[in-house]
């Protein structure tokens, strides 16, 4: 299976909302590097946001969703 990079931050809290938005939507949804991030926050690496490559526009569309309805709400 071929898995695709949606997001990559420094920030666990923010990997983990984007993976929590996801698997909300049914969508399977791995992090890359959290482990470093756990240890060393901020300091080493980053975390990737990884999603199948047939999962990768449907995964799109729920995050841009969300960030639709985040600006609807300011």
């Amino acid at each position: 299976m071929d898995w695709v990079e949606l997001l990559v931050t420094k920030d666990l809290a923010e990997a983990e909302f984007t993976k929590g938005l996801l698997e909300a939507a049914a969508i399977p949804v791995v992090l890359q590097g959290e482990n470093a991030a756990l240890i060393f926050p901020g300091v080493i690496g980053e975390i990737r946001v990884l999603v199948p490559a047939d999962w990768a526009e449907a995964a799109r569309q729920v995050l841009n969703q969300d960030t639709t309805e985040m600006d609807a709400e300011e």
